[in-house]
């Protein structure tokens, strides 16, 4: 067993975890305060900062890489963000010039009034960058404690600002702002040590020569980020965006077990040992089945949680945790295809008639046809039906849609990352987590039959959904740990670490 991943991955598993019940509190302050529809503006508003901040991830992709192999590049990745934040405020506020008659043609909220308040992240955004991947490279673990700062203070400031000061989506902007600040505070700290050397001028014109490469990749990937403004500006709502946007927050619980990839992605550029991925694919698959099973069969008061307005798209839910499943796996696999690359170590010298035979450039060309893809039929769907068909209809087709555009993708990338390295999915241990899974099942269902929800406040379903919770998780881990033996390692060896 590869230990690093392991222990590293566990402890930021184990902060997460401690950030699951403020980031689940925060999301309640802002549906409990905000209409479905702000709510969907909240997350058009996310998608948009997530646009602007594209041009900031060259710097951490090869700060990355290059941390990843030895090399004494953090200085040079941090000052280098610090250079481009002028730049970005100033591409944002022309983005948002060059909008504002599109966006006061399809929204009757005042999105641009809100989009400029929003530009107070992005200092904060582009500096977190550079720190994460000197940290990835060098002490993941400060990943999971800058992740429970960062909850912590959005909470707090949230709980005043938008629960106490009713101050509405201005606040839950301001909360988030704050938030990052702790969270660029914590990755400071943690890579202190690592940016003391020279800003290495030459290194960072070599990154913005080779920008391309993370451009094509990063910025492909970002094209899902239009879905929500495409929804919102052809429905002419953001209802829609809302609810889908609802059954997303707890898909995110599933996809917490994808932490282990952020050391596997390091580990992978500096040893490219088969076992890691295994190791990687292994522990993924012991967190991912009782989250999802958890979730799949809670939806219902789950989304009651947020909202009563919510409960309606459970089955959205369920078919996005499904998805989530096949993502983890798809983004395991990615890791898998560009960490074994070596052809960009002279960062210098790069070809293009080189790199288009890698999959440094082949996976960002499959991913724009798996992007275009995506917001194409997103786009169609809701012109199609968005006249004779109501909004629940519309999220569960916009699941649909989602669900056949990832599950494909990820098979194909799957064969792809086998033939690049031959890494053995762990059957048998999926096997029994999959029994420890079904047990869950039939207890869940036990107590769903036993126990009915029914729509009452928040604090009675909280308490309707923690006690089973714990017990099927805890029946999981216990079955796991008599009938697997890694397992049983793992846990001694946590322990270990933790108490020295």
């Amino acid at each position: 067993m590869s230990l690093r991943i392991a222990y590293a991955g566990s402890i930021q598993i184990i902060t997460q975890f401690a950030t699951l019940f403020t980031g689940l509190a925060f999301v309640i302050i802002i549906t409990r305060n905000l209409s479905v529809e702000e709510f969907g503006l909240w997350q058009v508003l996310g998608n948009t900062i997530g646009l602007a901040v594209i041009p900031i991830f060259p710097i951490g992709y090869w700060a990355l890489r290059n941390i990843s192999r030895g090399e004494d590049v953090g200085k040079t990745a941090v000052y280098s963000g610090i250079i481009s934040i002028p730049i970005i405020i100033l591409g944002y506020i022309i983005l948002l010039t060059f909008a504002s008659t599109i966006f006061e043609a399809g929204f009757n909220s005042p999105i641009l009034y809100l989009a400029v308040i929003a530009m107070v992240q992005i200092p904060f955004l582009v500096l977190i960058e550079p720190f994460k991947s000197i940290i990835r490279g060098t002490r993941p673990q400060f990943i999971g404690y800058s992740s429970l700062g960062f909850e912590i203070a959005k909470v707090s400031v949230a709980y005043y600002l938008v629960h106490i000061n009713s101050l509405s989506l201005i606040g839950a902007i301001i909360s988030l702002a704050a938030a990052q600040l702790i969270q660029v505070l914590i990755m400071y700290y943690g890579s202190y040590n690592r940016i003391r050397g020279k800003f290495q001028i030459n290194v960072a014109r070599s990154w913005i020569s080779a920008s391309w490469i993370p451009f094509f990749g990063f910025g492909v990937s970002r094209i899902f980020l239009f879905d929500s403004l495409i929804v919102a500006l052809l429905a002419g709502t953001t209802i829609i965006v809302g609810l889908y946007a609802a059954c997303k927050t707890f898909t995110s619980i599933v996809r917490y077990s994808e932490i282990f990839q952020r050391i596997l992605y390091p580990k992978l550029m500096k040893d490219k040992l088969s076992s890691d991925v295994t190791m990687t694919l292994k522990l993924q698959t012991l967190v991912q089945v009782p989250l999802a099973i958890g979730a799949f069969m809670l939806a219902e008061p789950l989304l009651g949680i947020l909202k009563a307005d919510y409960v309606q798209v459970a089955n959205v839910l369920r078919l996005l945790i499904i998805v989530a499943i096949f993502e983890g796996i798809e983004n395991a696999v990615q890791n898998v295809l560009i960490g074994s690359e070596d052809s960009d170590r002279d960062i210098n010298n790069l070809k293009f008639k080189i790199l288009r035979k890698t999959w440094l450039f082949k996976l960002p060309l499959i991913d724009v046809f798996k992007s275009l893809l995506y917001v194409g039929g997103l786009a169609a769907i809701i012109i199609i039906f968005k006249n004779t068909t109501d909004n629940i209809t519309l999220a569960l087709y916009w699941g649909i849609l989602y669900a056949g555009i990832v599950i494909p993708f990820t098979i194909f990338k799957y064969i792809a990352a086998r033939s690049v390295m031959p890494f053995v999915f762990p059957k048998t241990q999926a096997i029994i987590y999959s029994i420890g899974g079904a047990i869950m099942v039939l207890f869940l269902q036990f107590y769903k039959n036993t126990f009915q929800w029914t729509q009452s406040g928040i604090l009675e379903t909280i308490i309707y959904i923690i006690p089973p919770g714990i017990i099927s998780v805890g029946i999981y881990v216990i079955f796991v740990y008599i009938f697997e033996k890694d397992f049983r390692i793992l846990v001694q060896n946590l322990v270990k670490n933790i108490s020295n």
